[in-house]
């Protein structure tokens, strides 16, 4: 992920930002904390999901077998590579619970990919895939290539496969940078070689370079959304706080069904202590499908800063009903009886009063 390394701090004289709220604020208030797994690659034993694909062609709806589907961990890390069969069938086995992105690609068809999130009690979860056919000019008997590949000259396709090589095989970061850099200079246009630059100028942590590598990859393509959430990392990272939204706003504009872009949107809004408007865009992060359960334990977090401590009991309430097994339940139930409390405080309610607000049942 990107930076990780700053915490969200609270006004000193934000007489709201009281110590009960501060467990929940070390959990979710950090740069980096939205969407991918943090132990992708370590078999999940009792809690292992097995994640099984289906890919069919957008236009007939017929099964696309040999198509290869990649599951991706963000940024752009490769955990396993499968092709599927006749039947357009492919099964990830014993993969840890977590967010992740399905890629699929096929010649002749525009490259696919979805977010997903899988939680802890899942033994499977659905994956369909359609892939739109690509505008496609053959190359030679019984072959094609997209109009995309096409418009790349071979040298630079070379350089940009020795890039992604010595990024992802041989884990060497920093020649690739020199590899992707010549995909560059031989075709200008080269947004994805500008994406794993900025990857690999991540993992070396050159900052500024890789904010440079990924606003160009933007700018160059604005429906590629793989740079968008690094770049955001990056610039919330440094207090780029006008910068990071408009960027986002520009992501949701391209991926009107993702919600990781309003959650990151009300990230970005709770780090400036806007309350009201990290809200608004938490609620449109939990009308997207398939949102992540993280975004209740957010929700919770802007709540319980904002003085609506009842909402933050129903947020963190509802994640621990979706997903109960994750390693911030400790957390959660540690808090949780500190804002119940509160909520008595503030309200100024009997117990009786208080219990039927946080729906749990009084005490004689």
């Amino acid at each position: 992920m990107a930076a990780r390394n700053s915490l969200h701090r609270l006004a000193p004289g934000d007489h709201r930002a009281a110590s009960l709220a501060s467990p929940l604020l070390i959990l979710m208030l950090l740069p980096g904390v939205s969407a991918s797994p943090t132990h992708a690659q370590i078999r999940a034993g009792g809690n292992a999901v097995t994640i099984n694909v289906r890919v069919t062609n957008e236009s007939s709806g017929a099964n696309l077998e040999q198509v290869q589907v990649d599951l991706v961990e963000f940024p752009d890390l490769v955990i396993q590579q499968i092709f599927t069969d006749s039947s357009g069938r492919a099964a990830f086995l014993n993969m840890q619970p977590g967010s992740y992105i399905v890629r699929a690609k096929k010649s002749g068809f525009r490259s696919t990919q979805v977010e997903i999130e899988t939680q802890r009690g899942m033994t499977s979860f659905e994956v369909p895939i359609q892939m739109p056919p690509e505008v496609a000019t053959s190359t030679q008997p019984g072959g094609k290539v997209s109009a995309r590949e096409l418009s790349i000259p071979e040298p630079a396709r070379n350089e940009f496969y020795r890039g992604v090589d010595f990024l992802k095989q041989k884990n060497d970061p920093r020649q690739s940078i020199v590899h992707f850099q010549n995909a560059i200079d031989a075709f200008s246009g080269y947004y994805e070689s500008y994406f794993l630059m900025g990857v690999a100028y991540l993992r070396t942590n050159q900052r500024e370079e890789a904010q440079g590598a990924l606003q160009k990859a933007v700018d160059l393509n604005p429906m590629f959304m793989e740079p968008y959430y690094p770049l955001t990392e990056i610039l919330m990272a440094k207090k780029q706080f006008v910068d990071a939204e408009r960027l986002l706003q520009r992501a949701m504009e391209e991926d009107a069904q993702g919600w990781l872009w309003p959650y990151e949107l009300a990230m970005c809004s709770a780090r400036q202590s806007q309350w009201d408007k990290a809200v608004n865009y938490g609620q449109v992060a939990l009308k997207r499908p398939s949102p992540s359960a993280k975004v209740h334990l957010l929700m919770a977090d802007i709540y319980s800063n904002s003085g609506k401590t009842a909402k933050a009991v129903e947020e963190l309430e509802e994640f621990k009903r979706l997903d109960p097994q994750s390693p911030y339940i400790a957390r959660v139930d540690q808090v949780l009886p500190q804002l119940r409390q509160r909520v008595i405080n503030e309200n100024n309610h009997s117990p009786h009063d208080a219990a039927r607000t946080l729906g749990t049942p009084a005490k004689p």
